[in-house]
């Protein structure tokens, strides 16, 4: 019968009488049964320390694309200010050769 993969205490309860069962002194037993349960916990935080990797990333993405939204709405708005610019200017040109 295979070893349980997992790191609760029925699972080390589990793997430790298996490995009685297999022959094992009941020293060899519980250390088996530990070196699982270690396994198991570095797998679990292996894919946890996945999962916030990824998450990280959609966020570090995001975050660019506002970034870029953000610089888009600022050149925009120069560019704005420089057209009310240049009108105010055409504006003031036009009222002096009125007043000619």
């Amino acid at each position: 019968m295979p070893l349980h993969k997992g790191k609760s205490k029925k699972a080390f309860s589990e793997n430790v009488a298996t490995e009685r069962k297999r022959g094992r002194p009941l020293k060899q037993a519980v250390a088996i049964a530990y070196s699982e349960k270690r396994e198991a916990a570095k797998r679990d935080k292996k894919e946890m320390h996945a999962g916030h990797h990824k998450k990280a990333m959609h966020h570090m993405e995001k975050a660019a694309h506002h970034h870029e939204k953000a610089h888009e709405h600022m050149e925009r708005m120069k560019h704005e200010a420089k057209e009310k610019k240049l009108i105010g200017k055409l504006a003031k040109v036009n009222k002096m050769k009125v007043k000619k």
